[in-house]
């Protein structure tokens, strides 16, 4: 019950919904990616889901959109990134700027072919 709002929810009706397990949160679309993250990460051992990961496509687009979010939240601009998100996210290892940490793997991996062949040219 919120304070100072009309409802038809008493204490009475409260106390026998919860006799009988009732659960008062949904479970939100969120925390279910969440949770495919989570297997996703034990199967895969890193939470770099790739756009077009299959079977699930739309698991790779939430991980992008979670790193959108979270570049919104640190500009100050309106996200649906929360600090709780944030932290669950961060639980599981997750990484939130991929994108450059690519970049940088692949000019290392560049500089070492082209290092190669200038040594195996002398």
């Amino acid at each position: 019950m919120v304070e100072g709002v009309h409802s038809q929810m008493t204490e009475e009706r409260i106390e026998k919904l919860e006799s009988i397990g009732f659960e008062w949160a949904l479970r939100s679309k969120w925390n279910d990616r969440f949770e495919k993250l989570k297997e996703f990460k034990t199967q895969q051992g890193h939470c770099n889901v790739p756009r077009e990961h299959e079977p699930i496509k739309s698991l790779g687009n939430w991980v992008h959109q979670q790193r959108t979010e979270y570049k919104l939240m640190l500009e100050g601009a309106k996200s649906q990134m929360t600090e709780e998100r944030v932290e669950k996210l961060e639980s599981l290892g997750f990484e939130w700027r991929i994108l450059k940490k690519r970049r940088i793997a692949h000019k290392n991996a560049t500089v070492k072919r082209l290092s190669k062949r200038l040594r195996s040219k002398k």
